[in-house]
């Protein structure tokens, strides 16, 4: 083991020499440090063995083991913040260029800086490769089932792990949405940001369904499940979590509540839909100090056209009738079908009773020349 010498007199620098004398004699486990302008000052002989550089052409310059860039800034702040880090697994860069990932612990120095100790190849160990082998069964058995699972480091605001189903999903690489915080955020659909970023801000366990923007420019809904982990404070130090594309769900709820709401024969708003909105347009009204009006329609001839040419022609005699008032009403007002011969229109915002009166006469003249049906001209009356 060798660091800097602290200067003497330094009770701070005297601790941290105690410190890493007693880490000589009793952590047969790579130890290394730097101080706060990330300039290394304590390698060990465990740490140059296990990633590759000698004590004489390390120690004193710029820390070269960071795996991403703002790694140093990301511990620096989590340690100063929380204290410690225990047994995290953290991918190493080594002197040859490859990712080392070993189970680390790190806390404060003595000057501030900051102190690793590193479990050597933790990846050759038994405990590891089980751990690895029953995480790659869960990531085989998530991707096979189109699951995305992410792991958020909540110090730093950042994802550090994605799999790969999230590509799937989103359209992006795993490696893409890790090196990007920002990415995952910015397909969040502007009015579904709240349920996306209140579990994360507020570290809950939660589940919240919201919309993304997927790569190739569609909208994706996702169903986010979010799983905290605390340390030893008690505060959430990760949110682990898995993300499902619900689109398909979601299309096919909406295509019920329109079919809920529609007439299955003309297509037009249904009594529920009426009622619904009606609901909505006397709120509406009285916040705004507006009036509105609501017409009753009664095809006066409509049962003898049914008892005349029977159900089918009746059929398309009411799909005419609803024509002809939507083309009528366009822009105007909204019309419903309440059931057999009954529609009901709904007209918004009027300034008084002559506006009624006008969309009245529009509706009666509409029905003064008769209806085309099936190659046969019909006369129909209509009551208001």
């Amino acid at each position: 083991m060798h660091s800097r010498s602290p200067q003497s007199g330094d009770e701070n620098g005297l601790q941290a020499r105690q410190l890493e004398d007693w880490l000589v004699r009793e952590a047969p486990l790579a130890v290394f440090g730097v101080d706060r302008e990330n300039r290394v000052n304590l390698w060990s002989s465990p740490a140059a063995r296990m990633l590759g550089w000698e004590l004489d052409e390390i120690l004193g310059g710029p820390a070269p083991f960071w795996w991403a860039d703002g790694d140093f800034e990301r511990y620096l702040g989590e340690i100063e913040q929380r204290g410690r880090v225990n047994g995290r697994l953290v991918k190493w860069r080594t002197k040859a260029g490859a990712a080392l990932e070993s189970e680390t612990w790190a806390w404060s120095s003595g000057s501030g800086g900051l102190v690793f100790v590193v479990t050597d190849h933790v990846r050759d160990t038994e405990m590891y490769a089980e751990v690895a082998q029953s995480r790659n069964f869960i990531e085989r058995i998530a991707d096979a089932a189109d699951i995305c699972l992410f792991a958020y480091d909540v110090a730093s605001n950042r994802l550090i792990y994605a799999s790969n189903a999230c590509e799937a999903m989103s359209g992006y690489s795993s490696d893409e949405l890790v090196k990007d915080p920002h990415l995952w955020l910015s397909l969040v659909h502007p009015d579904d940001l709240a349920l996306a970023t209140e579990p994360v801000r507020t570290g809950s366990g939660a589940r919240s369904e919201y919309r993304i923007r997927h790569r190739n420019g569609t909208e994706r809904w996702v169903a986010v499940h979010l799983y905290p982990r605390f340390g030893p404070d008690g505060r959430v130090t990760y949110l682990e979590g898995l993300a499902m594309d619900i689109t398909d769900r979601k299309v096919h709820q909406v295509e019920l509540q329109r079919l809920a709401f529609t007439d299955a024969l003309t297509r037009l708003p249904n009594r529920q839909q009426f009622e619904h909105d009606l609901r909505a347009a006397v709120e509406q009204a009285e916040r705004r100090g507006e009036k509105l009006a609501v017409f009753l329609l009664d095809f006066d001839g409509f049962k003898y056209v049914n008892d005349t040419f029977g159900h089918q022609f009746g059929d398309a005699t009411l799909k005419a009738i609803a024509e002809r008032l939507q083309q009528t009403l366009r822009g105007r007002a909204k019309v419903y079908r309440m059931g057999g011969d009954e529609f009901t229109v709904i007209q918004a915002g009027i300034a008084g009773e002559e506006d009624v009166r006008e969309t009245a006469a529009r509706c009666l003249d509409a029905f003064r020349e008769p209806l085309q049906v099936m190659g046969e001209w019909i006369p129909m009356g209509i009551s208001i």
